[in-house]
């Protein structure tokens, strides 16, 4: 399904476009797209539809404007499925603070929308709150790269909204997989100390592939494991995780095989590794053959049997051809059965002098 851009058009270019279902724009997106993003209040007057609004820059991300510069853009509302814009009553006048997304032509300012579709002119923007507490964007810019790219400067004032305790429409572990920053695999550690954003983080974690985010759930399992979206967290690690750097399996692994860490935890950390049919793996999947859950021992069995008989990840047929470690009897054994346990342990000493490496 195609959606047409929102019009947002100088004095000169008023028109209507006809718009489809609502749908948001990437920020990484929006960031490239954009030839100046600012940082600033906005005055807007709105009757019948039309939106007057001049900002008022107090920091620019992108482009040539400076602090105190003042850009005016008229916005019109789209056209609804009726045909008809949306009126919006009795004239209002509104100030607010905000991320604004600008593109330039023939000398005329326009706003490019956070979202597509039939919105209203405050989902046009990104709303910020006017201050934040010093300690928040002192935190939050230590997290910034030698040479900030501009999405990780965009990043950081949403991040710096958010902790300041504005409700910001934007899913910043969905926005990580697009445009992977910094900025934001700090960010999401910093979101588990916080009840109202540990949701976020914890999903942020995971799709960051940070390790050190996996030893934080674990040393604040009490805490977390409280947490509204500490079910999804471990769904998430099961099946999205995938960071099979040297560091990151041995931070894994060690969670893993930690009888001391609860089961639910260790359980969906074991799943990711048995999903990476890696060698380096192994030793660790090895040791949970043994171990006192069967939960585990079957995830173990998986994984080995993944790894030995070349299942590609996210596949569960051996892939074509030949491939040094595949039997008949490692396919038999083949599956996530604590039965297989056993087996793979008979496997593993075979061939663990020559893998362990």
């Amino acid at each position: 399904m195609t959606f047409n851009t929102l019009l947002f058009v100088g004095a000169s270019q008023l028109a209507f476009q006809s718009i489809g279902p609502v749908s948001w724009v990437p920020v990484a997106n929006l960031t490239a797209k954009a030839d100046a993003i600012v940082l600033g209040t906005v005055q807007s007057a709105s009757n019948g539809g039309a939106v007057h609004a001049n900002i008022t820059v107090e920091r620019a991300l992108k482009g040539s404007l400076v602090q105190g510069s003042s850009i005016s853009i008229i916005w019109r509302p789209p056209v609804m499925s009726s045909g008809v814009p949306p009126t919006s009553g009795s004239a209002r006048t509104e100030r607010r603070h905000g991320l604004f997304f600008l593109q330039r032509s023939s000398g005329t300012w326009s706003l490019l929308p956070r979202m597509n579709g039939n919105i209203s002119w405050q989902e046009t923007y990104f709303p910020t709150p006017a201050s934040s507490p010093p300690g928040v964007r002192k935190s939050a810019e230590a997290s910034l790269p030698v040479t900030p790219a501009v999405l990780d400067r965009v990043y950081l004032e949403l991040v710096i909204a958010i902790e300041a305790g504005a409700s910001m429409p934007v899913n910043l572990a969905t926005e990580f997989r697009i445009g992977p920053s910094a900025v934001l695999a700090a960010a999401f550690l910093r979101f588990l100390n916080n009840p109202k954003l540990q949701a976020v983080g914890l999903r942020g974690i995971v799709i960051a592939g940070e390790p050190a985010g996996l030893v934080a759930a674990r040393d604040k399992y009490t805490m977390l494991s409280k947490c509204s979206g500490w079910t999804e967290f471990l769904g998430e690690i099961t099946l999205n995780y995938l960071n099979t750097t040297p560091q990151a399996i041995r931070t894994l692994g060690q969670v893993a095989t930690d009888v001391t860490v609860a089961d639910d935890l260790r359980l969906a950390i074991s799943g990711a590794l048995a999903r990476m049919h890696t060698s380096t793996t192994l030793p660790y999947l090895a040791q949970l053959l043994a171990d006192y859950n069967p939960a585990l021992r079957g995830t173990a069995a998986g994984g080995m049997s993944g790894f030995a008989n070349n299942v590609p990840i996210g596949a569960h047929e051996p892939a074509a051809g030949p491939w040094p470690y595949r039997t008949d009897e490692t396919i038999r054994h083949i599956g996530f059965d604590p039965a297989n346990a056993p087996f793979w342990q008979g496997w593993w000493r075979q061939y663990r002098a020559k893998l362990n490496k």
